[in-house]
């Protein structure tokens, strides 16, 4: 009952419920016991995120990420899918950006992946322009390196932001992934 990841498990599903108070507790006992945790950090994060802590928020998901890398990819991936998630219930823009913005200033804005990411919660919140302005320097950086293959992709996103539309994923994919 009171094991880090029973406890951790517990916070993501009162999170979920949008619990949040309940989430809080469990995450809070989870660092009791590991004050390291990534799972709760980055759960802490989410809530402080929603109920507009962003700088608490960046603190404990910074913690998670120096815990382990991998949750940027995290960050990415759940800022991507609340950006472009084909169900409009699913989306939830100003969440989204908060999240990409947070995995791009812990990559120090130089993945092209992430600002491709942080283009399209800017444009599901109605910021075109700095759209196609984030998504014109993730081109710059990604030509000539590993993320070249998603040059075609991000120039047919771009193009959408510079006619004012947001990138919403196609149904096929889930909209778990730009």
């Amino acid at each position: 009952p009171g094991s880090l990841a029973a406890l951790e498990g517990r916070g993501d599903a009162a999170r979920l419920a949008g619990d949040g108070a309940r989430a809080r507790q469990h995450y809070e006992r989870a660092l009791e016991i590991d004050a390291d945790t990534p799972a709760a950090h980055y759960g802490l994060g989410m809530l402080d995120l929603a109920a507009g802590g962003e700088a608490s928020a960046d603190a404990h998901f910074r913690t998670a990420v120096q815990a382990n890398e991998g949750y940027v990819g995290v960050l990415n991936d759940d800022a991507g899918r609340l950006a472009t998630h084909p169900d409009p219930s699913v989306r939830a823009p100003a969440q989204a950006l908060g999240l990409a913005r947070v995995a791009d200033r812990l990559t120090l804005h130089r993945v092209p992946e992430l600002l491709d990411t942080l283009a399209a919660a800017q444009a599901a919140n109605g910021r075109y322009h700095e759209a196609a302005q984030t998504l014109e320097r993730a081109l710059d950086l990604a030509a000539g390196g590993p993320a070249a293959v998603y040059i075609p992709e991000f120039r047919e996103r771009l193009a959408l932001y510079r006619d004012g539309k947001a990138y919403v994923a196609a149904d096929t994919d889930g909209g778990d992934s730009l």
